[in-house]
Formats: C-alpha cells, structure tokens, sequence
C-alpha cells in the first residue's frame, strides 16, 4: 500500500517557518538541536526530515526501539520523536529502557535526566496516554498533524522559555 504524504502531514510545506520569513526575535531559533526520529515507516523519515531540514535542526534515524535505544546511549539528543509500535522493540518498551539509564547517570554521574521523549502516533486515546507517560514519555503529538504542530511542540521542550504560546 502506498501512503502519499497528505495522509501522513496536514499543512502546506512551502508555508514552513524558516530563516528567511521567520521572526526570531519572537519565535524560538530551532537551528542546530539535534532531534531523533524513531519510526519504522520510512515515509515519516522523510516528512519529518523535510520539516526538520526547513528549521537547520540536525537529526538521525532509527527504525525501532532497539535502534533508538543504542543511539541514544552514544549520541547526545534534545529532543526525541518516538512512533510507538515498531518491530523488534516498541517505544514503550524503548522509552523504559531509556529512562533507566537516565536514572542510573543520574545517581553515578551526577547528570540531570530527562531528555523530552515526544510520542508520534495516530491512535491516541486517553489509555494510550496513560501508558506512554508512565513508560516515562513527555509528551505526544497524533498523526496527521501540521508542521507549525510540531514547532510547537520541539518549541516547548527545547526551549521552554520562549515557547510559542498555543492559538
């Protein structure tokens, strides 16, 4: 089955925030974060990479929890954007896993936790946000959604004092 990519993202592409149109001096700079994206649908790679390459935010891939897990222990990321069903490992599973070693670093290291794990998914209900915040997410955002959606939400947990205030 092929998913065309007005399934996946609602908003037109060209009216994304960039360097050129977008007022930085009242909207927060997402130039050089660096965000992970897990998903194992390889179309919201590329959506999602479009997006992030209009805002200069760096970012890798992973195609499951497994993947995410073993970048995240060797990478340093500000934000990660984790589908919640994938092969192999699922981002609850994932995410469990993660905050784990968050809090282990913490206790030895020293090291504040809590790197903003944001769920990507299209079936949110109020039990699968329950499940997701006690897997150790802190956040999410339902697919479809828009492109200033997603500012919106690496606004908020990137820079959470000059986030853009919800319209």
């Amino acid at each position: 089955m092929r998913v065309g990519l007005d399934s996946i993202v609602v908003g037109d592409f060209s009216k994304l925030p960039n360097r050129d149109d977008f007022d930085f001096q009242s909207h927060p700079n997402l130039s050089g974060i660096r965000v992970l994206i897990v998903d194992d649908n390889e179309m919201y790679h590329i959506v999602l990479g479009h997006m992030l390459d209009k805002w200069n935010v760096k970012y890798d891939h992973a195609r499951n929890g497994q993947e995410a897990y073993d970048l995240a222990r060797t990478q340093v990321y500000d934000l990660i954007l984790m589908d919640l069903m994938m092969p192999i490992m699922d981002g609850f599973r994932s995410v469990r896993h993660l905050r784990e070693i968050e809090e282990t670093l913490s206790k030895v290291e020293g090291k504040v936790p809590g790197v903003p794990i944001i769920a990507v998914s299209g079936s949110i209900s109020d039990r699968v946000i329950d499940k997701l915040i006690q897997a150790g997410m802190n956040d999410y955002i339902s697919k479809p959604f828009t492109p200033i959606d997603l500012y919106h939400k690496l606004s908020k947990y990137c820079f959470p004092n000059t986030a853009l205030k919800s319209e």
